[in-house]
């Protein structure tokens, strides 16, 4: 029972270890635009090594759905999100974003005309608190900013989205052929954009050090090609609901991970909202 968990929970550990890999990319002054098409290019790059049979469309619904993905969870969902994170606070960001669990689960129930149950409602409440804890870092206080907040939920409904459609591709296509394809639809939505605003001093950056090489690839392969696949695997196996709840993991993994290699510091709260975080995803699963 413990192994159908496993992809989600690696998957968990490998993005909310990318705040660091992202930070020491973007610091060195490459735009959130090229570092995104490096991402996306990379990853395409290694599954089409993987998966080298001929790119055929289908002629139904389900290469719409492919493209949806694409788009809803690549090109336009982390265009939101750094429009977001340039409009309000990474705390607003990450406490929004912690609410793609409920919205997707909010969209299942309302496309299978069923009510949640209680267990579930009760464990979504407790992990929300759990993050709403660690990301104020207990002070339960949080500063509105209108338009970037907007944006940030409407990066949670386009994850949530994203994931909805995931689960309804089916099973008859490979998980790393789906995501083969959702990587080429996110490559040439963002390629345009990254093309015109491309600047010559990036290319300098993002072969500054062996560091910054080194988080780019961890990027491209790790946290894309290959966790991209573990969270297919995952939707498959234990379904889109159950999947996301594993997002809730993300603030919990990146405060440890900020802890460990930027001196950041792990608190009693941290501890309590991990507590909190696990037992409301226990819960709910239930």
């Amino acid at each position: 029972m413990i192994k159908k968990y496993i992809p989600a929970f690696i998957t968990a550990l490998v993005w909310g270890s990318t705040f660091v890999a992202s930070k020491q990319v973007l610091d060195v002054g490459v735009s959130p635009i090229t570092l995104m098409t490096m991402r996306f290019a990379l990853a395409y790059v290694l599954l089409l090594s993987l998966n080298r049979e001929r790119l055929q469309f289908e002629r139904n619904k389900t290469e719409l759905k492919i493209f949806l993905t694409g788009v809803c969870g690549g090109s336009v969902y982390f265009l939101l999100e750094y429009m977001a994170l340039q409009r309000t606070t990474a705390v607003n960001v990450g406490l929004i974003c912690a609410t793609v669990p409920v919205i997707s689960a909010a969209i299942e129930l309302v496309l299978r005309r069923e009510l949640p149950s209680l267990r579930y409602v009760a464990g979504s409440l407790v992990a929300f608190f759990g993050v709403l804890l660690l990301v104020t870092d207990g002070k339960m206080l949080i500063d509105i900013f209108p338009t970037g907040d907007l944006l940030a939920m409407a990066c949670a409904v386009m994850w949530a989205i994203y994931s909805v459609v995931l689960g309804r591709i089916g099973k008859s296509l490979k998980e790393v052929v789906v995501e083969r394809r959702m990587m080429f639809y996110s490559l040439v939505t963002i390629l345009p954009i990254a093309i015109i605003i491309f600047d010559n001093s990036e290319l300098e950056a993002m072969t500054s050090s062996a560091k910054v090489v080194g988080s780019i690839f961890y990027l491209g392969a790790i946290a894309s090609a290959g966790c991209l696949w573990l969270w297919n695997v995952s939707v498959n196996k234990i379904g889109v609901v159950r999947t996301n709840n594993f997002l809730y993991l993300l603030p919990v993994v990146s405060l440890i991970t900020s802890a460990l290699l930027m001196q950041g510091e792990v608190t009693g709260i941290t501890i309590c909202a991990t507590a909190l975080i696990v037992a409301g995803i226990v819960v709910a699963d239930r």
